[in-house]
């Protein structure tokens, strides 16, 4: 499941972050600048909402965001 999710989220994400671990509802993305960690966190429940809707259950609660750059 957790393959999946990663595979889902950057699908969505379309190269702006790489999905990291979802652990307990928290799923845990990587990005390189501030900007990108900014729009992504301002996202944040759109990309949950939208791999729980893949799914057909309520997975993720909500993304973390780890800065690379």
């Amino acid at each position: 499941t957790s393959s999946h999710i990663c595979y889902i989220a950057e699908e969505w994400g379309r190269g702006r972050f790489a999905p990291v671990s979802l652990y307990r509802g928290v799923l845990k993305v990587s990005v390189r600048s501030s900007v990108v960690g900014q729009e992504v966190s301002m996202e944040g429940e759109k990309l949950a909402r939208y791999i729980n809707e893949k799914l057909g259950k309520e997975i993720v609660k909500r993304v973390q965001i780890k800065n690379e750059g």
